[in-house]
C-alpha cells in the first residue's frame, strides 16, 4: 500500500509517448486519467501483473492496455506501452 499523501513520480517511455499520440481522442483522455491516477496509487483496483513477465503491471482502458513498471525504491511508475490488447505485450 502506498503511504497516504505520498505521490509517485510518473515517467513515460518514448515508445509509450508515441503510442499515446496515436490513440483516438476519447481513449486518449481515459488513458491519461489512468496514468495520472498511478501517481496516487501505482496498484489500483483492476491492475495486475502481466503474465509471463517479471515486473510489468497492466491496467485496462477499454480495449487498450497500459503496461508499466513500479520502482518502489525510487517511487517511480514508468509507463512502457499503451497499446491494444493484441499488441501490448510484444517485445517486453
Amino acid at each position: 500500500m502506498p503511504e497516504a499523501g505520498a505521490e509517485w513520480r510518473i515517467a513515460v517511455h518514448r515508445e509509450a509517448k508515441r503510442e499515446l499520440r496515436r490513440l483516438p481522442r476519447h481513449i486518449l483522455q481515459s488513458a491519461l486519467e489512468s496514468i495520472h491516477a498511478l501517481a496516487d496509487d501505482p496498484h489500483p483496483a483492476g491492475s495486475s501483473k502481466s503474465m509471463g513477465h517479471e515486473s510489468p503491471y497492466r491496467i485496462r482502458v477499454g480495449d487498450w492496455r497500459i503496461v508499466y513498471q513500479v520502482d518502489s525504491t525510487a517511487r517511480t511508475v514508468t509507463v512502457l506501452r499503451v497499446a491494444s490488447r493484441a499488441e501490448a505485450y510484444r517485445d517486453l
